[in-house]
């Protein structure tokens, strides 16, 4: 039971480390793919703190719906992406625009915001996590992160050899304890 426990772990285990490199290297690359109608960005400035530190991992749910004032969006200008908040709603004619300030500027960002300029909002954010996803973005760091998987693998490997050796040393002595008794 104990072994396909192990056997099950390890699998999942293995699945994650591969998920995490396919990911980081998807987003290093792509840094907008859609999944499931959310995108995953890393904040790259501390415009947004304390509530998103630079280098949080945020999720974007990207969406039609209207944008209120307060709401947290991600925004592409100049061919980046920004994240603020949404501090001002203007009509347009008949569309509306947004005036976005990050949460430590003094002043709000220049210009305003159409609504296809607006890439979604921001439902979830998980501090300084987008750091470890540049790092193993970046050649160096992955390969000191396949270097400490191996690492782990191994010492895993051999401390199932030692457990093996210790369970056969205790049959051992059991039999040994057993012929002497029967003598």
């Amino acid at each position: 039971m104990m072994r396909k426990l192990g056997r099950f772990l390890a699998k999942v285990y293995l699945f994650v480390i591969i998920a995490l490199i396919l990911f980081s290297l998807n987003l290093r690359i792509t840094n907008g793919v859609s999944y499931f109608g959310y995108q995953l960005r890393v904040v790259m400035s501390d415009s947004m703190s304390p509530k998103i530190p630079k280098n949080s991992l945020i999720f974007i749910k990207e969406t039609n719906e209207e944008v209120a004032v307060g709401d947290v969006v991600t925004f592409e200008t100049a061919g980046e992406n920004v994240t603020h908040r949404v501090v001002d709603i203007a009509e347009n004619g008949q569309d509306a625009v947004y005036k976005t300030k990050g949460d430590t500027n003094e002043f709000p960002d220049q210009g305003q915001r159409r609504k296809e300029a607006i890439v979604g909002k921001v439902v979830f954010s998980i501090p300084y996590l987008g750091s470890f996803f540049l790092l193993i973005g970046t050649t160096r760091g992955l390969t000191a992160f396949l270097l400490s998987v191996f690492l782990l693998i191994l010492l895993s490997y051999f401390f199932t050899l030692l457990m093996k050796k210790t369970a056969s040393n205790e049959q051992g002595i059991k039999v040994e304890m057993r012929n002497l008794n029967e003598e």
